[in-house]
């Protein structure tokens, strides 16, 4: 089942980039995946926690910074995941 939540463009290529990876992403790694701007990409993820569509996962992996960052999953809020 397809995700049926009509997002902004920019909010749908964050979302979609989180729901392509194997085990979730990082602000950084959405930065990397998107080629958004720190800025922008973390407030379109932002905005899918807001809506319930992407949570902390509990889990943090190492940056390029040496700092850990959480990891952001798609909750599965809006139905199924689409397989890969």
């Amino acid at each position: 089942m397809r995700i049926r939540v009509h997002l902004a463009n920019m909010e749908n290529e964050v979302m979609q980039a989180i729901l392509q990876s194997a085990d979730g992403l990082t602000d950084e790694e959405i930065e990397q995946v998107t080629g958004l701007k720190h800025q922008t990409a973390t407030a379109r993820r932002r905005g899918l926690v807001i809506y319930g569509l992407v949570r902390d996962s509990g889990r943090t992996r190492r940056l390029s910074t040496g700092r850990r960052g959480i990891v952001w999953t798609w909750t599965g809020a809006a139905g199924e995941k689409p397989a890969r």
